[in-house]
Parts: structure tokens; sequence; C-alpha cells
């Protein structure tokens, strides 16, 4: 009986690459696995190293100056708020009532001393002034006219004495001359002072017309103008303030109000530093000129004014 004997098949490159560990490109798996745990202990190993060397290394270096002890003074600041003012400012009023003219000047104009300022309307004062100068010329005339009739009496009293000596004439008639001689020195004194008067009169009416232009009292610049051409100004009761003039404003004063805590810090002399709200960074230098005696009460908190002297030489400080 024939028996049919089947060989062995062959066995594929896949089956064989497995059953000897190998992948498809030809390299183990256990030298790829070895190379993977060399990279992961070098990766330890510098870890180690560089921790090392991080807690090993030498603190910072802590370098401390030092200088020898000396006494030296010890600033104190003392907060204070105050207002910038001019040195010299001057109210401008009218002494006259009347209807403005003319205004010569405009805000922050400079203005010289004896500059025109503005002018009031003279019509009525210039015909007082006829009227005035009219009375004094009446009153001159009145007392040339009583010297006239003094003189004349004179002479009759000289004349009566003459003739009562001789017994030409009374008594009675001698005493009658020296009385209307009398009369006569009397009625010169009247006239003379009735002069007076209307040459007073006069000098009034004319101050009155100076008076009716406005001038510059100082040297300065109008801070402001209150008034216009064609305004009335009624000066009868309290004089209205035309213009404000402020001197040189490249010297001011600065007005501070110190809390009572601390005004015995602040004596004159001393040194200050301020800023104001139009320059916030810059502070600006004063010296304290001088401190009232007089406190200020506002609501409960006691203050004392404090002057301080500024130079304002670049003109930016404004009152």
């Amino acid at each position: 009986m024939d028996q049919v004997v089947n060989p062995p098949k062959a066995e594929s490159d896949t089956s064989i690459e497995a059953a000897l560990g190998l992948d498809r490109k030809g390299v183990s798996r256990k030298r790829r696995r070895f190379w993977l745990y060399a990279l992961l202990a070098i990766a330890v190993v510098a870890g180690g190293i560089a921790l090392y060397r991080w807690y090993a290394a030498a603190p910072p270096r802590i370098e401390y100056t030092t200088v020898p002890a000396a006494t030296a003074d010890l600033t104190v600041e003392v907060s204070a708020t105050g207002t910038l003012q001019p040195l010299t400012q001057v109210d401008i009023s009218s002494e006259l009532s009347g209807i403005v003219r003319s205004v010569a000047v405009n805000e922050n104009q400079q203005v010289k001393k004896g500059d025109v300022l503005a002018t009031l309307d003279t019509a009525k004062l210039e015909v007082q002034i006829e009227r005035a100068t009219a009375s004094a010329k009446a009153a001159a005339a009145a007392v040339e006219d009583a010297k006239v009739t003094l003189q004349e009496n004179e002479n009759a009293v000289v004349r009566a004495s003459a003739l009562t000596k001789r017994g030409m004439a009374t008594d009675q008639s001698l005493e009658a001359a020296t009385a209307t001689r009398d009369r006569s020195k009397a009625a010169l004194d009247s006239a003379e002072a009735n002069l007076a008067i209307a040459q007073a009169d006069l000098k009034a009416q004319q101050t009155d017309l100076a008076k009716s232009t406005i001038y510059a009292p100082i040297d300065g610049i109008v801070l402001t103008r209150s008034v216009d051409p064609g305004q009335t100004v009624a000066s009868s009761l309290q004089a209205p303030v035309l213009f404000v003039i402020a001197a040189d404003l490249r010297n001011m004063e600065l007005r501070a109000a110190v809390d009572e805590a601390d005004i015995g810090q602040v004596k004159p002399g001393q040194h200050a530093r301020f800023t104001v709200d139009a320059f916030p960074d810059r502070p600006f230098d004063a010296e304290i000129r001088d401190i009232s005696y007089a406190s200020v009460t506002t609501d409960g908190v006691v203050t004392y004014n404090a002057r301080l002297e500024v130079d304002n030489g670049e003109l930016l400080l404004r009152p």
C-alpha cells in the first residue's frame, strides 16, 4: 500500500525574523532597548550634576557701605497751603461820580506811573469852574471897593480930628467919622474873607477837574479793568474799584497758612519750596520773610499766616 508523505512547508521570512527577535530592518530589539536605557541614564546623571552645581554654588556676596558717625542737621518738613500775590497791589477808584468818557488801558497792559487810565466827562465841572472863577473875581472887586472906602473914611477921620482941634467941628462929628472908618475896616475884612472862600471854591472845582482824569499811581501791570466808556460811576457811598494794578511781578509774595502745631518749627529766613497746579512737577524756591502773630481760625482750625518772598524772574507764576 502506497503511503503519501507531504513535505514540510517552508516557513516565511516574517516568522523567522520574529523567532530571532529581529524587526523588519534587521535591528535587534534588545539593542534598541539598550540605547534607550543608556540615554535615560545619561539624562539622570546630567540632571544630578546640574542639581549639585546649583546647590553647591557660593551664595551671592553681600557688601556693606559704612561711613563714620557724625552730627548733622535734621530736616523737618512742614506742609502748608497758600496763595501767590504781588508784593504791591493797588485798587484804583474814582472819587467823583460821572460818566466815563474814555478808557486808555486794557488788562495785562504794562503802565508807568502817571499814565492816563481813564477820563470822566468834564462838561459839568467846566461850568462849575467858570462860575467859581466869576465868584472869585466878584469877591476880589469887593475887596478893592472896601479898601477904597476904608481909605476915604480914614481921610475923613483925619480931617474931622484937625477941625475939632481948631474948634471948627464938634466932637460928635469926629466920633461919627471914626465909627464910619471902623465899619469900613470890618467891611474890608468881610470882603477879604469872601474872596478867600471864592478862591477856595475855585480850587475845589479845579481839583475835581483834575480828578476827572485817573492816572496810574505806580509802575506795573493792569490785572483787572472793571469799567468801559459810557459807564456811569457812582461814588457817593463807596468808591468803586475801576482798575487793579500790580507792581513788578518778577517779585511776588506767597501767603501760606501754617498750622499751629507746626508754627514752632517755622522761622523767618528759612528756605521753602512749593508747587502750583500749573506746574505740578516743578518746585519753586521761596524764603520766609515774616510770620503773623495773629491767629486765623477757620472751621475750628487755628493757623498763622506766613509771608514768603518768591523770585518770579521767568514770569511763570501768576497771582
